[in-house]
């Protein structure tokens, strides 16, 4: 009789886990490989192409580790076109873009009043005091290629969206600060920074509830209208929200261009000024290593930077910097190292656009080829102290050895990464689309999935 309530217990277990899984309905697709035994040890619609979302930085931040050195440091030249005379530069303050994302940056510590800091250092250094003239930004080694025509419209505009420019200032991003009154009122645009007059914002912003905003920027590129939808809660002052700065150089060159003003190094001149036929060097600013601009990408999920990666691979294989290039390198690279591309179509390098699909079996086997890059194994956030990741799998086992870059958006929750406990080595990617439930269950779900994969190999 014991036995047999033992196991009417365990049926009833199961069937309730069954009936209540969050991955019901949804397109699962899973593929896991040892590593050391170039062994698949589970998987499941492992050729299905799936939306990636995020994890397809796992895929660009690979390649760029395979083909360009993982300290490099990228170059933004700072030069001057015109003549020096006594002490004064008539001419142009030019700022020749590289791409280099971290200019002005959050996420290493930088700030705009650091790199106007350095510049100025610069022209002190060539013993120019002063400069008449105008500043000048060069965009021109990042060309516009229409890439972003593959995102969603309600995306373009705001901060996870900024488009990659030669030239790429403060994340890209600006501040747009409201007060707020009772709810069902309008909310107050009180400033933006920077500043920028040449934006016109059309706001329709409501004021509801005292939670999180469900607030979007919206606007399209080479235009100036900025359209504020959704709702910001009741009662708050100075309120933000952030969204894409539409031209970098614009910004860079008139906050630098007033940062000399304060600083006495301007001199306002109606004169014309000769320009000559080649640019004179004042000087480099260089970008942290590569590594560290990866680890960026993979730990904050930052599209812009993946953007600038990829990028940067259609420059140094593909001869330019477009993502069009840059996506063909991607395809060619992992192709001749023999994984199967043929389940793989990419539009960007971040996963923001919806149209990107890619099998597990695809990603799974570019993790098993790029494990040996130290700089791309060590780049992935580790679950449960990173990121995104510092809370997935609480208390089970299996975390502490798992590295994984995450991949969300509406319907969508991935993984891919590795797990390495000294002896076992697993490249291991889990793709759900089309879930209809809390998105915190499927996560829970994926979790339970991982660690009976892993314990049960």
């Amino acid at each position: 009789m014991r036995y047999i309530i033992t196991y009417f217990l365990l049926f009833i277990g199961c069937f309730t886990s069954i009936a209540q899984s969050s991955l019901d309905d949804s397109l699962v697709g899973y593929s896991v490989i040892d590593i050391k035994n170039h062994s698949i040890i589970a998987e499941k619609n492992g050729d299905m192409a799936l939306i990636p979302a995020s994890v397809t930085k796992v895929i660009t931040t690979a390649t760029v580790l395979e083909i360009i050195p993982s300290s490099k440091k990228f170059e933004t030249k700072i030069e001057y076109n015109g003549k020096v005379t006594n002490g004064t530069l008539y001419g142009k303050l030019i700022i020749k873009g590289c791409g280099d994302p971290t200019l002005g940056s959050q996420y290493i510590e930088s700030s705009k009043e650091r790199v106007f800091e350095n510049i100025a250092t610069m022209l002190k250094r060539n013993g120019i005091n002063n400069v008449c003239g105008e500043v000048v930004c060069d965009n021109s080694l990042f060309p516009y290629n229409g890439a972003r025509g593959a995102w969603l419209c309600e995306d373009l505009g705001n901060y996870y969206a900024a488009e990659s420019y030669g030239v790429n200032f403060i994340d890209n991003q600006y501040s747009l600060y409201f007060n707020t009154g009772n709810e069902g009122g309008n909310a107050t645009i009180t400033k933006c920074e920077p500043l920028m007059p040449e934006l016109k914002f059309i706001n329709r912003l409501k004021v509801k509830g005292n939670g999180k905003d469900s607030a979007y920027i919206t606007g399209m590129d080479f235009c100036d209208i900025r359209l504020l939808n959704g709702t910001i809660p009741c009662n708050k002052s100075n309120y933000k929200l952030k969204g894409a700065i539409p031209s970098p150089s614009a910004v860079f060159e008139r906050e630098l261009r007033n940062f000399l003003i304060t600083n006495g190094m301007w001199v306002e001149s109606s004169n014309d000024i000769a320009i000559n036929k080649t640019n004179n060097t004042l000087g480099v600013i260089y970008s942290p290593q590569l590594k560290d601009i990866v680890t960026i990408t993979n730990h904050r999920s930052n599209n812009l930077y993946a953007e600038t990666l990829l990028k940067w691979c259609g420059l140094v294989r593909g001869g330019e910097a477009t993502s069009d290039k840059g996506i063909g390198v991607v395809m060619n690279l992992w192709q001749e190292r023999g994984v199967d591309m043929s389940n793989c179509l990419l539009f960007d390098g971040s996963g923001l656009s919806p149209k990107n699909k890619i099998s597990s079996n695809c990603i799974a086997n570019i993790l098993c080829k790029a494990y040996e890059n130290v700089a791309f194994k060590n780049s992935l956030p580790k679950v449960g102290i990173d990121g995104t990741v510092k809370n997935f799998m609480k208390d089970m086992p299996s975390a502490k050895h798992l590295s994984l870059k995450t991949g969300s958006m509406q319907g969508v929750q991935c993984y891919a990464g590795y797990y390495d406990n000294g002896s076992d080595i697993y490249a291991i990617v889990i793709m759900v689309n089309n879930f209809n439930g809390k998105r915190k269950d499927v996560q829970i779900e994926i979790g339970r999935l991982i660690e009976n994969i892993i314990t049960n190999n």
